[in-house]
């Protein structure tokens, strides 16, 4: 392994947008495609005025969203410390030029002396914009490199009985703007007997913005052309962090994930990406499949609840 590093909304558990988990899959009873809180239609579309995000009809106003559940907790991670980017510094002044050299004496003569070098240009006022940052627009879409998609957010409450119910804020990066150049995210993932518990930051990988007041656009596949991820993540909670893909199939099976607690910033391969990260051996290796989104998020367990706020800086592909 190599390692160097919206709209969506607070739910309980589900079927369909989940993390990847140590247990399995709940079934549910039968729902009517199109409506709410049931699988969209093949087409990723909804009736009436709910939006198709990941596979499943919501209301984007702030209706629960449905998800599967959390694999168990990776090694505690370290915190890292970035705030918002500086705005970009003013150009240096230029330095003067330097003094022509004088003449040798008559035919033959010795060459003239050089010319004295220029000063240097003063260096310009503030910091500059990291180009690797995300490029966030209203609403919270963001574009980064071949990626572009609403962010979002989500909490999963485990489906154990006596499960603590997990938290997260803000519920929608609705209100973000392009002064914006990361995604941030508090709460508390709630303990749970199945592990379920999870706390998570995602963004769609292919899908169109938005023209108000239509709903969100569907969510289309991307497959990946590059060799792997790199990552910057504020870890400021200290909690475990894994970064997760997933395709649109809603299912364990197409969940994959890898562990970045204890890493501020790097980059990962596809091959370092597993159903099961936590226990790698009995699970399968991702091999570039169609993926729907990705995120970082908060894996739960059965013991205690765990508070986290961590902010994501960078997340491309790398080439």
């Amino acid at each position: 392994m190599h390692r160097s590093l919206g709209l969506l909304l607070v739910v309980s558990v589900g079927s369909f947008l989940g993390a990847c988990t140590g247990s399995s899959d709940e079934g549910g009873g039968s729902c009517a495609a199109g409506h709410e809180a049931c699988a969209c239609f093949e087409n990723q579309t909804c009736t009436g005025t709910l939006s198709c995000l990941s596979g499943v009809c919501v209301d984007a106003t702030g209706a629960a969203g449905h998800s599967g559940g959390a694999g168990a907790a990776g090694t505690p991670g370290t915190g890292g410390g970035s705030g918002h980017a500086g705005t970009a510094g003013t150009a240096g002044t230029a330095g003067t030029a330097g003094t022509a050299g004088t003449a040798g004496d008559g035919p033959g003569g010795a060459a003239g002396s050089a010319g004295a070098a220029g000063s240097a240009g003063a260096a310009g006022s503030g910091s500059v914009v990291d180009p690797s940052e995300l490029s966030i627009a209203e609403g919270g879409y963001v574009t980064r490199g071949d990626w572009h998609g609403y962010a979002w957010t989500m909490a999963i409450t485990g489906s154990y009985p006596g499960a603590v119910v997990s938290t997260i804020t803000p519920a929608t990066f609705a209100t973000l703007t392009t002064l914006d150049h990361q995604l941030c995210a508090q709460g508390v993932v709630g303990k749970s007997g199945d592990y379920g518990g999870v706390g998570m930051v995602g963004i769609n990988l292919h899908q169109a913005m938005s023209v108000p007041p239509a709903g969100q656009p569907p969510t289309l596949l991307y497959t990946p052309t590059g060799t792997g991820i790199a990552f910057a993540v504020t870890n400021n909670g200290g909690s475990n962090l894994r970064i997760q893909l997933q395709d649109d199939s809603g299912t364990a099976a197409g969940r994959w994930c890898s562990s970045i607690s204890g890493e501020a910033t790097g980059t990962l391969t596809w091959a370092d990406f597993n159903t099961t990260c936590w226990s790698p051996a009995t699970g399968s290796a991702y091999n570039k499949q169609p993926l729907r989104d990705i995120s970082v998020l908060v894996p739960g367990n059965d013991v205690a609840d765990i508070a986290f706020d961590f902010c994501i800086t960078v997340l491309s592909e790398v080439p």
